[in-house]
């Protein structure tokens, strides 16, 4: 019984102090994401935007686009709801990831350049590009 006694401040300080060790980990750990996190704070629907462009190259529209397959394409990829539709092309325009053509009001001009200069720094990679395969003859 004595020796169950004498083992337990021991274990009791081992523990506290392994406590003490993962708590200041823990609190490193905190500190670090949420630097992270701030350099890269940016709302979810840019996120979005980023990432429905790159659908757009994926789909093979590389310089236009018109505005039944970009409503197509946002209610595949993020919902079908004519006021997410409208959302969306607002926002990617006033974010220039797409500019109205000047002639068409139902066509876009996609930004490539600049959407792959955002998603290098949101998302810490370069966007997808589609590679073209040539046959061999």
């Amino acid at each position: 019984m004595s020796k169950i006694l004498r083992l337990a401040p021991a274990v009791t300080a081992e523990f506290t102090y392994a406590l003490k060790i993962g708590v200041a980990t823990a609190e490193f750990t905190r500190q670090n994401t949420e630097e992270r996190r701030l350099k890269k704070m940016v709302s979810k629907a840019y996120k979005t935007c980023l990432l429905l462009i790159e659908k757009m190259v994926k789909h093979g529209y590389v310089n236009q686009i018109n505005r039944e397959s970009l409503a197509k394409l946002i209610s595949m990829y993020i919902g079908a709801d004519q006021r997410t539709i409208d959302k969306y092309v607002r926002v990617c325009v006033q974010w220039n990831l797409l500019t109205p053509h000047p002639a068409n009001k139902d066509a876009y001009y996609i930004r490539l350049i600049e959407a792959d200069k955002q998603m290098k720094e949101v998302f810490d990679r370069p966007m997808k590009q589609i590679t073209l395969e040539q046959s061999s003859s």
